[in-house]
């Protein structure tokens, strides 16, 4: 019997389509869409979410009696996930995206959610390849504040995350260029998310 080996670094770039007009609502990258799909769905008990929006929308389908359902878009490697999840986000921006993303093109354009627009520069700025002082404080504010309610490990975090364990280190030490994954770290331990 010939067997096909599972590539576990292999990544599904996917996407949630709503039944009510079969559009992609949400675009999202997993090396198991399955069970990150059902924890979306999961979000929708928690009184507080990452993703008000995503809730909103499933919310909105279930009201109706009807489901949300995944599709595959993308098949990639770990190192182009990122990557790729960012270029079909881009792609289907136009559309229902319920998706928080960076867009670096604009400048002081964030919104803020409860900090103050200007804060004291933090010493140890991290993130050095965001052009916007103020943006790069507020991010650097947020994760130390974050790291320091850790109480897992990072090996832990990195699998419920679904991150490497080096994207968690470059996350705690400054040197991370994935905003999303920036955000998702941030989110999980508690802090507000920076929405662009």
């Amino acid at each position: 019997m010939d067997f096909k080996k599972i590539d576990l670094k292999t990544v599904t770039i996917y996407g949630i389509v709503s039944p009510l007009d079969n559009e992609i609502f949400y675009i999202g990258k997993s090396k198991n869409p399955r069970n990150r799909f059902y924890n979306h769905l999961k979000e929708v008990n928690k009184e507080n979410t990452h993703n008000p929006q995503l809730k909103k929308t499933i919310i909105n389908i279930l009201n109706e009696n009807k489901n949300p359902f995944l599709v595959e878009i993308e098949k990639c490697s770990e190192d182009d996930a990122s990557n790729k999840e960012a270029y079909w986000i881009k792609k289907y921006s136009s559309n229902k995206l319920t998706n928080t993303v960076f867009n670096k093109t604009k400048k002081r354009t964030y919104k803020n959610k409860g900090l103050a627009k200007k804060s004291k520069i933090v010493e140890g700025i991290y993130y050095d390849w965001i052009d916007d002082i103020e943006l790069r404080n507020q991010l650097t504010i947020r994760v130390k504040a974050a790291k320091s309610k850790r109480e897992q490990t990072q090996k832990w975090l990195s699998d419920i995350l679904e991150m490497s364990l080096t994207k968690i280190k470059e996350i705690e030490n400054g040197t991370c260029k994935d905003f999303n994954a920036i955000n998702n770290y941030i989110n999980f331990l508690g802090e507000n998310m920076i929405i662009l």
